[in-house]
C-alpha cells in the first residue's frame, strides 16, 4: 500500500486551525477537482491516532485531498466516500476505528515494526519507537529524498527524530510537550 500515515500528521498540523472552524468536514475543491480528472479515483484513508487527537486524511495516490478532524466523523467519512485501503498509525488505543473499517471490508494496513518501510531502521529497539515518529519519519524522508532530515513534531509530547540522507532512521528523542 504506497500511502504514508506520516502524511497526515503533516497536512493536519498545518490545517488544524482552519478545521476548528468547520463543525463537519466538507468534501474539498481538491477532491472534486481529481474526480473531475479521474471517473472514480482510488481513495485511500490515513489514520493517526495520537494521545488526544484523531486525526484522518483521504488522499489520491500520494496526494492529499481532505483532512478530516476527530474520530466521531470516521463513520461519516465512510459514507460519503468509497475508500479501498487505510493505514493507521497509533499510538493511542483505539479498536472502535479498526472494527469500523472491518465492517466496511476496507483492505487496513496497521503500522507496526513488522511492516516492510521505505526506511532502513538503525534504530536498535523498533518495537519501543511510537508508530507517530515512524510515520512522521517516513513523511520526511518521502517528501524531502536524499537529505539529512530533523523532524520536529510539537504534539502532546515534542519528538525529534532523524533521518539521514542514505534514507537511514538513525534515532531521536521524546520530551513532554506544551501543554
Amino acid at each position: 500500500v504506497k500511502i504514508y500515515a506520516g502524511q497526515i500528521q503533516i497536512v493536519c498540523r498545518v490545517r488544524a486551525v482552519l478545521e476548528k472552524q468547520h463543525s463537519a468536514p466538507v468534501q474539498s475543491k481538491l477532491y472534486r477537482s481529481v474526480c473531475k480528472r479521474q471517473k472514480s479515483p482510488a481513495l485511500n484513508l490515513a489514520i493517526d491516532i495520537g494521545n488526544t487527537h484523531t486525526k484522518m486524511g483521504l488522499f489520491v495516490a500520494n496526494e492529499a485531498v481532505e483532512v478530516i478532524m476527530g474520530e466521531d466523523a470516521l463513520a461519516g467519512t465512510l459514507q460519503r466516500y468509497s475508500i479501498s485501503r487505510a493505514i493507521i498509525s497509533k499510538t493511542g488505543k483505539n479498536d472502535v476505528i479498526e472494527l469500523l473499517l472491518k465492517e466496511k471490508n476496507i483492505e487496513t494496513l496497521v503500522l507496526s515494526p513488522e511492516l516492510k518501510l521505505p526506511l532502513k531502521m538503525l534504530y536498535k529497539t523498533p518495537e519501543t519507537l511510537g508508530a507517530d515518529r515512524v510515520a512522521g519519519s517516513v513523511a520526511a524522508n518521502f517528501l524531502y529524498p536524499g537529505k539529512n532530515i530533523l523532524k520536529i513534531d510539537f504534539g502532546t509530547c515534542i519528538t525529534y527524530d532523524f533521518v539521514n540522507a542514505a534514507g537511514e532512521y538513525c534515532g531521536g528523542a521524546i520530551s513532554p510537550g506544551m501543554m
